[in-house]
């Protein structure tokens, strides 16, 4: 949760935009740590 907030909304629309059917795949806490995966590669 301490990465929340961190990550401008452009960039999460753009995310969102590229992961769109992952996210919709994966629920919930999952989705939140593939997003934690993406951000520190």
């Amino acid at each position: 949760d301490a990465m929340k907030g961190q990550v401008p909304e452009l960039e999460l629309k753009e995310m969102s935009r590229s992961y769109s059917v992952k996210s919709i795949v994966v629920p919930g806490i999952e989705a939140e740590r593939c997003v934690l995966r993406i951000n520190k590669i």
